[in-house]
């Protein structure tokens, strides 16, 4: 077996149509101008792309600057995805915004955890965090709240989320 990589699938060419985000291997195989690539893992709640084989251009690169067709084989047979691959696995600025819950106003000097790495919200209510892949959980905080946690999955569709806070 090859290399692992990562990837994002589109349903369209433009990127426009997130899929889903996993974790592919190349086998080896070779057929003229395409490679062939075994799906590891696998983002979406359609679990039956996991184990299949998938070929791409054996050029595509590897740094997700460009959108790649799937093929079912060497060429022949368009899948209609595309996907985007990566050497490693790709980081995602992950926007959060806390609001108070009564009136929906921004909450500035909240503080939000994710793991180790503590951030202020500024007076729009927002902060970011730079994560990988996966699922989260975050703590929120302010003066005068009651302290929160949510749920935050990161993929190259959901970069953003938005908590409420209640009066303590």
């Amino acid at each position: 077996m090859g290399n692992k990589y990562w990837f994002d699938s589109f349903g369209n060419s433009t990127c426009s149509e997130f899929l889903a985000s996993g974790t592919v291997i190349s086998t080896g195989e070779e057929e003229g101008d395409y490679v062939a690539m075994k799906v590891l893992t696998n983002s979406s709640q359609d679990q039956s792309f996991v184990g299949m084989k998938f070929w791409c251009d054996k050029d595509a690169k590897s740094d997700g600057s460009e959108a790649y067709q799937l093929y079912t084989y060497a060429g022949q047979t368009a899948t209609g995805m595309y996907v985007k691959i990566y050497a490693e696995q790709p980081t995602r600025t992950v926007s959060i915004t806390v609001k108070d819950s009564s009136d929906d106003s921004a909450i500035q000097g909240a503080t939000v955890t994710i793991g180790e790495t503590s951030k202020t919200t500024g007076s729009a209510g927002g902060c970011s965090f730079t994560l990988k892949d996966g699922e989260y959980e975050a703590e929120i905080s302010a003066t005068g709240y009651t302290t929160a946690t949510e749920d935050i999955s990161v993929a190259y569709d959901s970069t953003s989320a938005t908590v409420e806070l209640t009066t303590a």
